[in-house]
């Protein structure tokens, strides 16, 4: 998908896009805007059961949507995302992952993304993953997002590469980087909170 501009939607699902049972897609220079989902995905929600579906998303602006979990992208089943120069921001979960909530991924992969201006979510507001194995953040900034910038749970490895976490709050972390349940791993390298 190229040039895509998705504007005040609204739907049970994937309020923007909705993509099922895919294989490999990518989305690139599009806007979602304004999109209301009631359950998952407000700008976009995409799930497969094929174990190896790829998703990219490249110079992409998702910016006030609402949705229960994944406000601005919402993935499930998803075996590899690589999200880049892409800007999250006011996106309002009411559960969990304003910006990107990804559940059954085996690697989630941020490079170059702004998650900024007031992300809001009831638990963890810029990223939000779960049961995903490897999640590497590359020169990110997360600022001022409600409810911590990153939130990693169930045997995760997250690593943070020269990224900038700035007035993330969450009342459990100070930095507000997010990780809770059991198995997790944080490294940061050259970050800075």
């Amino acid at each position: 998908v190229l040039h895509y501009f998705s504007l005040m939607n609204k739907a049970q699902k994937g309020a923007g896009i909705l993509m099922t049972e895919f294989k490999k897609a990518s989305i690139t220079n599009s806007s979602f805007i304004d999109n209301s989902a009631y359950y998952d995905g407000g700008g976009m929600f995409c799930e497969s059961s094929n174990d190896v579906a790829s998703l990219i998303i490249r110079y992409d602006l998702f910016s006030d949507n609402q949705a229960h979990k994944g406000a601005g992208i919402s993935g499930l089943k998803i075996s590899f995302v690589f999200v880049m120069f892409s800007k999250f921001t006011r996106n309002y979960a009411s559960s969990m992952g304003s910006g990107v909530y990804m559940q059954l991924t085996h690697i989630f992969l941020n490079k170059k993304n702004m998650y900024l201006s007031n992300n809001v979510g009831y638990r963890c507001a810029g990223v939000n993953t779960i049961s995903t194995e490897v999640i590497s953040n590359i020169n990110c900034l997360f600022l001022n997002n409600s409810q911590g910038g990153v939130c990693a749970v169930f045997l995760s490895i997250v690593t943070n590469i020269n990224c900038i976490f700035i007035k993330n709050s969450h009342p459990d972390d100070k930095d507000g980087i997010m990780t809770v349940m059991s198995g997790n791993k944080v490294v940061n390298i050259k970050s800075t909170f």
